[in-house]
């Protein structure tokens, strides 16, 4: 991808990526192999090998292993193993329905040394960047699976399943120490750019410049380098010539830096509260940070008297403006800080029948809990039917992906509302969804840490919340299903299930649509969703 620059330059750039066609994967994996660096594991003193037992397999999933063990042979990723160590084998699945083949490092990474070498703290990284104007970054293709394993290591990667034992020839995903031996990699690669004009952050690499003209004498040294060290990129995730550009949380560019927007956006587009239980939420998230807020019940004051009893809700300017200084305030210092990387890490996360929410944060000297920045979103269609356990599941997980540049390779600390989380990492044997989040979280260094619901205010607030300009957030669905064994169907609509027992196929004009399986209905108000129930026979749960 090319920044919206002029033909001339555009055309100089094509040129330059042209030049250098072979290190660009284009469609599909090019095979590669760096052996200058490789991966090692060091065992804890003392520790013999572990030796696991193979999960079940269903049919399908056999021939899913089979496959994809051949493959890996054919590119000789892995070998056959006579190894005393043995992880079995996962299939973690796709949103879309397919399998991911993964190994359950769990216990081999318990007893593995963790390896020290550091990764450049983010906050240096960004003070490079003040007087640049011109920006690239690159994007490694399968960056691990370049990275070979030390020889007297491959052992301990091997993996057990129905197929019998195999040992990885490559660094595989899951192992601990992985993120650490990768930029090892580029730093050594690289190092006679990074400070001068490349930056180098595990896979992402960034190159800034003064000048156009100066910018392509350094992309062009960059290449250069990556082609004698045979690295391979992914084309389409590098992004050339760019004026403004995201970074590590942060938008780079000729502005100057600034924070990304979407550290403070879900506040920013924020919804105001449409009724009592959406003020209560909103005032949960306020309150948790009341400390860092300067006369926070004067500002707060004409919103909390709309929670009194006997009070009319009545939304007026006053509200209006108390809403939008809360907001305000939430998105400053000091509620709002820069992350200390010499600090711990906290992610706290919450999950509810509208949406996942997320704060990432650090304790202050005083050990008072500041925002770094928050996150939320919507919940998919399937989500909606999770159970409560697995939509907990699901907020860890998608907090930690969004966050991964702040945590990975550091200790942190999950704090969520679900005492059942703190067993998720040492289940016995995962399965389904469980299992690809397992997969997900396994190399990273964290600690669950369990805080109730009226404690974790901040987080549940996000998880809650209705926003402005989003594709979803103005959207309700609704899930009609037919238990086994009953003549009478139920309708789920906001969260809420009702009984029908004389629903059949209908269609409702500029409403929606639903079958005897399943309906969404689009763009669903207070107004229609009462509409909606009135013609089920029932009554609106909405207060």
């Amino acid at each position: 991808m090319i920044g919206e620059i002029d033909d001339q330059r555009k055309e100089v750039i094509e040129k330059m990526v042209n030049r250098y066609k072979e290190i660009f994967e284009y469609d599909g994996e090019k095979e590669n192999r760096i052996n200058y660096v490789k991966h090692e594991i060091k065992i804890k003193e003392g520790q013999e090998p572990i030796m696991q037992k193979r999960y079940r397999e269903t049919e399908e999933k056999g021939k899913f292993i089979k496959k994809e063990i051949e493959q890996m042979l054919k590119l000789e990723r892995i070998r056959p193993s006579k190894s005393p160590w043995a992880s079995p084998v996962t299939l973690a699945k796709k949103k879309t329905g397919n399998y991911r083949f993964c190994v359950d490092y769990r216990k081999l990474n318990a007893v593995t040394i963790t390896d020290a070498y550091p990764l450049p703290r983010i906050d240096e990284l960004l003070e490079r960047y003040r007087t640049a104007k011109w920006f690239t970054s690159l994007d490694l293709a399968a960056g691990f699976h370049q990275v070979e394993m030390a020889e007297e290591d491959k052992e301990k990667t091997a993996f057990i399943c129905s197929k019998g034992l195999y040992e990885y020839n490559v660094m595989p995903f899951g192992l601990k120490n992985a993120p650490g031996t990768f930029q090892r990699l580029m730093d050594e690669i690289l190092s006679e750019y990074i400070g001068e004009f490349v930056v180098v952050y595990i896979d992402d690499i960034m190159i800034y410049s003064k000048s156009f003209e100066e910018h392509m004498e350094h992309l062009e040294k960059v290449l250069r380098k990556l082609k004698e060290k045979n690295i391979i990129l992914k084309l389409k995730k590098c992004k050339f010539g760019e004026r403004n550009i995201e970074f590590l949380g942060h938008i780079v560019g000729r502005d100057g830096l600034k924070p990304e927007e979407k550290k403070i956006e879900k506040i920013r587009n924020m919804e105001r509260p449409r009724n009592v239980k959406e003020i209560r939420s909103f005032l949960g998230l306020c309150s948790y940070y009341r400390k860092f807020v300067k006369d926070f019940s004067r500002i707060a004051k004409p919103i909390s008297n709309l929670v009194r009893k006997n009070v009319e809700f009545k939304w007026e300017e006053k509200q209006q403006e108390a809403f939008e200084e809360l907001k305000k305030r939430l998105m400053e210092y000091p509620v709002l800080i820069q992350p200390d990387f010499n600090k711990k890490f906290i992610l706290m996360t919450d999950a509810s029948g509208e949406g996942l929410g997320a704060v990432l944060g650090q304790r202050d000297e005083n050990g008072k809990e500041r925002v770094i920045a928050y996150a939320s979103r919507s919940l998919t269609g399937a989500e909606t039917n999770y159970a409560i356990t697995d939509l907990e599941c699901l907020a860890v997980v998608w907090a930690v992906q969004h966050f991964h540049k702040f945590l990975i390779e550091r200790k942190f600390e999950i704090i969520t509302d679900h005492a059942a989380l703190k067993g998720l990492m040492n289940a016995k044997i995962p399965k389904g969804r469980r299992a690809r989040w397992i997969m997900e979280l396994q190399q990273y260094d964290c600690e669950m840490i369990h805080r109730s619901g009226k404690e974790n205010k901040n987080a549940d607030a996000l998880s809650r919340m209705k926003y402005e300009n989003s594709s979803k957030s103005n959207e309700k669905e609704v899930k009609v299903i037919k238990p086994r064994n009953s003549k009478q169907k139920y309708v789920k609509v906001g969260g809420k299930w009702h009984i029908d027992k004389n629903m059949k196929n209908r269609k409702w004009e500029n409403i929606g649509y639903y079958t005897d399986k399943e309906a969404i209905l689009l763009n669903l108000d207070d107004k229609s969703e009462k509409e909606i129930l009135q013609k089920l026979g029932r009554k609106s749960n909405r207060k």
